[in-house]
């Protein structure tokens, strides 16, 4: 179990892997709490964690705009989309490319067969990486090679490309991400002993920075289509809940109580500490061209429900709350909920 504090150095795996509660958790939480308990730590068959799609394009920009310094360690173009890559030699990714090639090559060859087999026909004629390329197996060895992601589309590498060039080249937007640390994790106790955590896209000494990038539909634009995602995929929970993790963090590093581990330069801690409350900016980008940024900022005015910042708080209220109803009634074991039939009204479907 991790000590409650602030690291600036720990990996995803490792915050991952701490049952604190944290806002995706609540999230399901208030969905289904027995879905909750499905995918905890409580659960000894929990399934693995999903492996997301390699080419999905918003972790992926978040990796290149927060952490350009460590990208290459996580991603890389596909050689084989580079033209320079081919070097004269022919790509041979059929089995039709393939025949082709030993029908060129003079080589007499059984006409039938699987796809590997062509591909052991190939490789036992002298010099044969001379002229060609056996796409398959030089994808699976490269594969198995490489320690990176690997991105086969080049339309998602440059359109990678082409929202970071629209960030760069944003007089104001091209700043924000300078300066901070980025995935700063947070895990604090609250009044009752539970524990929370924390993971904050970017650290600054006074502001709290979260990247998202989301499509925008036709005529909306990318303002409003923030708005809509704050309020229907509860990120104004995200906002209240790292708002109050950067709060416990300020006042452990202040009174001493919690861990501050990492590589932080300069003055960063003390000026860090100076404010308890920062504000949370979420900046959102454009998955379609022209990749347009915009910010939006969610302050506390008041920590009533009819503002982004109030109803986020109740939101964490209201999981933290069902989280001890829940655990207090079944602790480790399965969870379930205890209503049975409930007759469907007429606004639970909104019927006009």
């Amino acid at each position: 179990m991790i000590k409650d504090g602030i690291y600036f150095n720990m990996d995803e795996a490792t915050y991952r892997a701490d049952p604190a509660l944290s806002q995706s958790g609540i999230k399901t939480l208030l969905t289904d709490p027995e879905e909750f308990w499905y995918r905890s730590h409580m659960n000894p068959d929990r399934p693995a964690e999903e492996q997301k799609d390699s080419l999905d394009r918003g972790k992926m920009w978040h990796s290149r705009i927060l952490e350009r310094q460590t990208f290459d360690q996580k991603y890389q173009r596909a050689p084989w989309l580079d033209r320079e890559f081919y070097a004269g030699r022919v790509a041979l990714n059929t089995v039709d490319d393939m025949k082709a090639w030993l029908t060129g090559a003079g080589v007499e060859f059984k006409k039938t067969g699987k796809k590997a087999d062509f591909e052991a026909a190939i490789m036992a004629v002298p010099g044969w990486e001379k002229t060609a390329i056996l796409i398959d197996s030089f994808t699976e060895r490269y594969i198995n090679e490489a320690r990176t992601t690997v991105i086969y589309s080049a339309e998602v590498w440059d359109d990678m490309l082409a929202a970071e060039a629209a960030i760069q080249s944003h007089p104001y937007f091209s700043k924000v991400f300078l300066g901070g640390f980025p995935e700063a994790s947070i895990f604090w106790t609250d009044e009752t002993g539970l524990r929370l955590k924390a993971r904050i896209d970017l650290l600054k000494p006074g502001q709290i920075i979260d990247y998202k990038t989301l499509y925008v539909q036709r005529g909306k634009s990318v303002r409003k289509a923030g708005l809509d995602a704050i309020k229907w995929e509860s990120y104004d929970l995200q906002a209240a809940m790292y708002t109050i993790a950067v709060g416990h963090a300020v006042r452990m590093i202040k009174d001493g109580t919690g861990v501050v581990e990492g590589d932080i330069a300069g003055g960063f801690i003390d000026e860090f500490a100076k404010t308890p409350e920062k504000p949370f900016i979420f900046i959102f980008q454009n998955e379609a061209r022209p990749n347009t940024v915009r910010g939006l900022c969610v302050k506390r005015r008041s920590n009533d429900s009819f503002n982004a910042f109030g109803n986020g708080l109740f939101l964490m209220q209201k999981g933290i709350d069902l989280f001890q109803e829940y655990h207090g009634k079944f602790g480790e074991k399965r969870w379930f909920d205890p209503t049975g039939i409930t007759e469907v009204m007429d606004n639970d479907i909104y019927y006009s």
